[in-house]
């Protein structure tokens, strides 16, 4: 049976001094969204059992959309200086252009990613867990390729969501 989410999206803005709204329906199961200085928004979820991306102008209309095979499960997503974007899936993450375009891809094996960030001197932060059980929460670092740089495991440590604080 074919299942398609509707989400409900409401934004508001200041343009040219004026307040924008709009509610738009898409045929999508957002997750997160961010704000594209000047231009609209992104979304980041899932469609059709793949991650998913589609920007938006101010007014909701639909300027581009994408469809990635690395990976099942929407986790995170972060907006980059370079007007790109880092999506972490359920062991991958993923380095897009500001168009959605892939620049790269790495898998992660056994780690169920669940929060990424970019770290300080470059590079991302990942958290997550393992899928052995007892589970194991990591956090790692790559470098801007998405190269494992270092990877620790931290024992007796549960959580529902880390998060990274910024100074």
């Amino acid at each position: 049976m074919k299942k398609i989410f509707f989400i409900f999206l409401f934004f508001s803005s200041q343009l040219f001094a004026q307040n924008n709204q709009f509610v738009r329906t898409y045929t999508n199961f957002a997750q997160k969204h961010v704000e594209v200085s000047g231009e609209g928004y992104v979304v980041g979820g899932i469609f059709m059992g793949q991650i998913s991306l589609f920007k938006t102008d101010w007014s909701g209309n639909i300027v581009w959309a994408k469809r990635y095979s690395s990976g099942n499960s929407f986790a995170d997503m972060k907006k980059l200086a370079d007007g790109g974007f880092v999506i972490a899936s359920t062991n991958a993450l993923l380095r897009t252009d500001s168009s959605g375009n892939v620049i790269w891809a790495k898998q992660y094996g056994n780690v169920s990613i669940i929060t990424v960030d970019t770290a300080t001197g470059g590079g991302y932060i990942l958290a997550g867990s393992t899928s052995a059980s007892p589970s194991v929460s990591k956090i790692f670092k790559t470098d801007s390729g998405g190269n494992i740089v270092w990877k620790k495991a931290l024992k007796d440590v549960t959580y529902d969501r880390i998060y990274f604080p910024r100074a």
